[in-house]
């Protein structure tokens, strides 16, 4: 079994010298990486001096050379090192008895834009060792595998919670949930309201995941069942068309009518005032707060990067970790729902939970925009985790006064300030042109 690593396996290759950090000066060992012929000469470089993880520098003449070669680096090696790359240029050596693996970090090709600014050793070796002190893990692969990892390590003591379906996926495939992606035109009292307010949530997908049940591997199938909404699981149900909030607020199932919805989109139905008549269920027979150790982590994380102290003390690397950080939980997210190719530790297909996230945070949405509305707020859009209110307020906080805003995950943020008359006819459009066009704003204040 292997050891974990800890930052002190790392070392950063330039083109010139392998750099490691001890006692808080460089120790280099000088190489020419011109000569490197292929993957398997890294891991002797690694094994040779003695470092379990090679982390490339963004902008050498070897990270131009991985990024034109990609796959191809590791053909020679695949024999000789059973050398593989994996998604996100991230170089592994095959086990092998009585030899240390060595992994090889191509940062520049993470699924991180950010990392690829990390030119400077001191830059990228302190990003690696901020999530080293953060996340209890050196990293080693793309954000959606460590997260994955992060679980298995957090559940170690109870796998059975991480244990795959034992029943089909097809359900949770056939009835995924979807985002809110709506928009309406605005009203010719609305036309003479002066500010249109972009305002977004923070962390919209981490927020919810704190206390969120998720099953275990077992479902049962349910006549005629009673309602709970701390019940994990999918309800065939009779959904009134229309209800209290229609015309000013997208429908909770997005106007079906009849169908196998998830436990927060039956439970936001009820709370909206729709009549919900329940025929049968496929439920959890059991289910856990699984992510919820795993938030804590990510969301002491989270705000650790937000802003610059004492530990954090690099700008450039701590706003690399802050983009890692927010990219675990969403590719996370993400892999919950993609059938891996092969059987993997960094693998975790549970549909089912990709739609309990999704469920949640839609429905989440949804309590807030009927508190707006109750509150009198004009919304003309909402989409996934952002919406658009019409208002003769200047500032957004007093706009949208039934909502909290501050830096917090789960919290409100204002976007952009935009003027009706220049931008109200936009929403005139179909909702992807009118999100469309709003994403493409620069952040401010404009008109």
């Amino acid at each position: 079994m292997n050891t974990p690593l800890t930052i002190n396996d790392v070392a950063i290759l330039t083109d010139t010298a392998l750099l490691a950090m001890r006692n808080g000066a460089w120790v280099s060992i000088p190489v020419e990486t011109a000569t490197i012929a292929d993957a398997g000469a890294l891991f002797d470089l690694g094994t040779t001096a003695n470092y379990a993880m090679l982390a490339i520098a963004p902008g050498t003449a070897l990270d131009a050379r991985l990024r034109r070669e990609g796959e191809a680096f590791t053909a020679a090696s695949r024999e000789t090192h059973r050398a593989f790359r994996a998604k996100g240029g991230v170089y592994y050596q095959g086990r092998r008895d009585g030899e240390r693996e060595v992994t090889v970090l191509h940062t520049a090709m993470l699924d991180v834009s950010a990392w690829r600014s990390l030119t400077n050793p001191d830059d990228l070796y302190a990003a690696i060792a901020y999530l080293h002190r953060l996340c209890e893990c050196v990293i080693t692969t793309n954000p959606g595998a460590m997260g994955v990892s992060m679980l298995r390590t957090i559940h170690r003591k109870r796998p059975a919670w991480l244990a795959p379906l034992a029943e089909s996926v097809t359900p949770f495939l056939d009835h995924r949930p979807r985002d809110v992606h709506w928009s309406r035109p605005l009203t010719p009292e609305e036309r003479a309201l002066p500010y249109l307010h972009y305002i977004d949530k923070n962390a919209a997908y981490l927020g919810v995941m704190s206390g969120l049940p998720l099953a275990g591997a077992d479902y049962r199938k349910v006549m005629a069942p009673t309602f709970d909404h701390r019940v994990p699981g999918l309800w065939h149900a009779r959904i009134t068309p229309t209800g209290p909030y229609d015309a000013i607020l997208p429908h909770p199932t997005d106007g079906m009518p009849e169908g196998w919805f998830d436990t927060a989109t039956i439970h936001t139905a009820r709370q909206l005032g729709y009549t919900v008549e329940i025929t049968r269920g496929y439920l959890a027979i059991e289910h856990h707060a699984t992510l919820t150790e795993w938030y804590e982590c990510l969301k002491d994380a989270y705000y650790a990067t937000k802003t610059a102290s004492s530990l954090y003390s690099n700008d450039t690397a701590r706003m690399a970790v802050s983009a890692y950080v927010k990219a675990i939980y969403r590719a996370t997210t993400g892999m919950f729902v993609h059938e891996p190719e092969h059987a993997s530790r960094t693998a975790l297909y549970r549909p089912d939970w990709y739609n309990a996230v999704i469920a949640a945070s839609r429905a989440r949405l949804m309590v807030h925009l009927r508190a707006l509305v109750d509150a009198g707020v004009h919304v003309v859009g909402a989409s996934v985790d952002e919406l658009v209110i019409v208002s003769a307020h200047a500032d957004a906080g007093y706009a949208c006064a039934p909502l909290a805003f501050s830096p917090q995950i789960g919290k409100w943020k204002s976007k952009h300030r935009l003027a009706t008359a220049e931008y109200g006819d936009l929403f005139a459009d179909t909702t992807a042109h009118v999100w469309r066009a709003i994403r493409q704003l620069p952040e401010g204040v404009i008109g």
